[in-house]
C-alpha cells in the first residue's frame, strides 16, 4: 500500500509525519482472512494492531453461551491496540464478515512509532477520550 492512501484510508493517521507512514508501512504484514473466519480470540495476549484495508470485521464478546456484538469495523478502522498497550490478554474476538484484508504491526513496532511520532501519540489519545466521553 502507498502512503498516500494509507493516510488517506486511515484518519488516525492524519497528523503523522511522512516518515512515520513510510517506516509504518515497511514493518507492517498483510494478511487476508475469509468471511466467518476469526482473526483474534479472546484471552489471548495482544500481539498486534490490526488496521482494516478492505471488507468487515465483527467486534464480540463472549456473555454466556452466547455472544454479544460490541463493534462492525471496516475500511479505515482498526483494532488490538488496547490488549498492547494495557498489556492484558484481549477482551474481544474479532470474526471477518466478509473477506478482509488487514495490514498489522507488532506490538513493539506500533508503541515505537508513537514514542516516534509525538503528534500520532496526541492524536491516538484524542480518540480514546472521545470514545470515554
Amino acid at each position: 500500500m502507498q502512503s498516500e492512501a494509507f493516510n488517506e484510508l486511515f484518519p488516525l493517521f492524519d497528523v503523522a509525519s511522512p516518515e512515520t507512514i513510510e517506516w509504518l508501512l515497511s514493518v507492517a504484514t498483510e494478511h487476508d482472512y475469509p468471511s466467518g473466519r476469526a482473526v483474534l480470540m479472546e484471552d489471548a495476549w495482544g500481539n498486534a494492531v490490526y488496521f482494516v484495508q478492505s471488507g468487515w470485521v465483527k467486534v464480540r464478546r463472549h456473555a454466556g453461551e452466547d455472544f454479544v456484538t460490541l463493534a462492525v469495523l471496516g475500511p479505515g478502522d482498526y483494532f488490538g491496540e488496547m490488549a498492547i498497550l494495557d498489556e492484558s490478554p484481549r477482551s474481544t474476538d474479532v470474526v471477518a464478515l466478509s473477506p478482509v484484508k488487514l495490514l498489522s504491526v507488532s506490538a513493539q513496532r506500533f508503541i515505537q512509532t508513537l514514542f516516534k511520532d509525538s503528534q500520532l501519540h496526541h492524536r491516538m489519545l484524542q480518540l480514546w477520550c472521545s470514545d470515554c466521553a
